[in-house]
C-alpha cells in the first residue's frame, strides 16, 4: 500500500535521446541509415538514366539485415555480448553491400 503504482503509458517527455553503452553500434546504425538512403537514391538515378538495373532484391536483403539491428535491445546496449558481436558483423555486411551498389 505504500508503494507507488503507475497506470498507463510510461513516457517521459524530457527523454529525448537513447543513451548506450555500445557507441560503436549506435554510430554504425546512424551511418547505415545514411548509406542505405544514398545507395537507394544512387541506384534509382542509375536505373532511370539506363546505366544499371535497380538492385531491388539486394537492397531488400540489405535493409532486412539492417533493420534486424533496430531491435529494442541492440541500440541501447542492453543485449548480451553475442548479440552485439552479431550486430557488428551485420553492420559490416550492410556497409560493404551498400558500398558495392555505388560501384
Amino acid at each position: 500500500s505504500r508503494l507507488c503504482t503507475w497506470v498507463g503509458e510510461m513516457f517521459l517527455e524530457l527523454h529525448n535521446a537513447t543513451y548506450t553503452t555500445q557507441a560503436e553500434i549506435k554510430k554504425a546504425n546512424r551511418h547505415g541509415e545514411f548509406l542505405l538512403r544514398d545507395a537507394e537514391t544512387a541506384a534509382a538515378v542509375a536505373d532511370f538514366l539506363g546505366h544499371s538495373e535497380y538492385p531491388s532484391e539486394e537492397l531488400l536483403r540489405i535493409w532486412k539485415r539492417f533493420l534486424l539491428n533496430q531491435f529494442h535491445d541492440i541500440l541501447p546496449g542492453s543485449s548480451i555480448e553475442q548479440a552485439h558481436d552479431l550486430a557488428k558483423e551485420y553492420y559490416k555486411d550492410v556497409q560493404q553491400s551498400a558500398m558495392a551498389i555505388f560501384n
